[in-house]
């Protein structure tokens, strides 16, 4: 089987996802609009493109003519495959190599890549989220993985600036993990791995020798040198450098929630002081350097916070108790307005729970929810005759738990949609 006829194989395995305009958040319409572009051609564009030529058209500019001979030729074959998983893994057959690019890990990225942007300060426009804000959201979308196996997070709020250093940050990283997939590709042609440095190849890194050099030579291809001639070209490396680091800290994340990628990586924490030590011999000074991880510093540092939250709640909990608390005020005291009457009110409610459950904070959220199902329930199996009070407060207990069934049975069905449904003890 050619590397071609394996790709095919497996994506005519898996039930190919088709984006509508409901899957479209507002800012991407609103996107398309400014760039006179019809959202019927961009859901055409990402619904018949495969996401990995994407990336190899973003990559094209740097490569080495030769490198990019390979990649076209039929030694080598690269698709998407469609599963929510953020995975991506290579595979060696008998007469070449396929990479297969899975697109919950673009999803998986893009989604990190927004939150990350809204800390940067372009022009006058204020940052408006706090570093603790910020990785609380981005904690929020590693949890929500964790439960259900999908890219899902809360709202926050993001400026069209914002969000093209989201995208170039997140393309930047998916870059590198397709790259490191060609990384090992090299490692296999005979000669490569002589062109790693003597003072990089460690005796600590010889159990892992393939996955390191996978990094290097694929850092490598992620930075490249043959478009220095572009403007702001400083900015561009800085990002592109970002972008690595990016991605192994989303790795890093991934293991303290539990993913074991032991049996064919070494920790996160590894390969990016590897990259870290690779890079720096590289420059040709401190200040270089520096310059070069500026914006990947400040990532690190959002990161960091975001592992504390990861590694020890409790410490966090004051914080985080006292926000959760306001929110579920706010949804208490809509269920409360909105309800008791001959029927619920489903527009008002609709409006302000859209607010309220975007902020996040999803494990008192769904608590709460379970609380207003037991209630529900509870009255349904109880057998005790009731006096008209009681009646009266069994009914506005039956409307609340309408309008919270009413409100997430009209969400997009997947796995957000059930974890939510399932709170309220309902299975669709």
């Amino acid at each position: 089987m050619t590397p071609k006829e394996y790709v095919a194989l497996t994506q005519s395995t898996v039930k190919r996802r088709v984006y509508t305009e409901e899957d479209i958040s507002p800012d991407i319409v609103s996107a398309c609009k400014a760039a006179s572009l019809s959202l019927s051609d961009f859901l055409k564009e990402i619904n018949e493109r495969d996401w990995t030529k994407v990336l190899i058209d973003h990559l094209n500019p740097r490569l080495d003519p030769a490198l990019i001979k390979l990649l076209e030729s039929e030694v080598i074959a690269i698709g998407a495959i469609d599963d929510p998983i953020p995975d991506v893994k290579i595979k060696t057959l008998d007469n070449g190599y396929a990479i297969l690019f899975s697109t919950g890990m673009r999803e998986f990225v893009y989604r990190l890549s927004r939150i990350i942007a809204t800390r940067f300060k372009i022009g006058d426009q204020p940052i408006e989220a706090g570093l603790h804000e910020t990785a609380r959201l981005i904690a929020e979308v590693f949890w929500w993985f964790k439960e259900t196996n999908v890219a899902f997070g809360p709202q926050y709020s993001i400026n069209n600036d914002q969000m093209k250093v989201a995208n170039t940050l997140a393309m930047e990283a998916e870059a590198f993990l397709l790259c490191h997939e060609v990384g090992h590709i090299l490692s296999d042609t005979p000669g490569m791995l002589e062109k790693l440095p003597n003072d990089i190849i460690r005796a600590d890194v010889q159990a892992h020798l393939d996955e390191f050099a996978a990094d290097f030579f694929g850092a490598s291809l992620v930075l490249g040198f043959r478009d220095e001639d572009s403007p702001d070209f400083a900015t561009t490396l800085q990002l592109r450098y970002a972008g690595i680091e990016f991605m192994l800290l989303i790795y890093q994340c991934l293991e303290k929630i539990g993913m074991d990628f032991g049996d064919t990586h070494p920790p996160a924490c590894e390969r990016l002081a590897y990259i870290r030590m690779a890079t720096r011999r590289y420059c040709d000074n401190d200040e270089s350097w520096l310059g070069l991880s500026e914006i990947s510093r400040g990532i690190e540092l959002i990161f960091d916070k975001i592992m504390e939250i990861l590694d020890s709640p409790s410490e966090h909990a004051q914080y985080f108790e006292r926000k959760a608390q306001e929110l579920l005020n706010d949804l208490n005291l809509a269920l409360k307005e909105c309800t008791g009457g001959v029927v619920p009110d489903y527009v008002n409610f609709r409006q302000r729970a859209g607010e309220i459950f975007s902020t996040g904070y999803p494990e008192s959220v769904l608590e709460r929810m379970a609380q207003v199902a037991k209630s529900f329930y509870d009255d349904v199996y109880s057998e005790e005759n009731e006096d008209e009070a009681n009646d009266s407060e069994r009914w506005v207990r039956f409307q609340q738990f309408k309008l919270l069934l009413s409100f997430f049975h009209e969400l997009p069905d997947g796995a957000v949609k059930s974890r939510f449904m399932a709170s309220l003890g309902w299975q669709d």
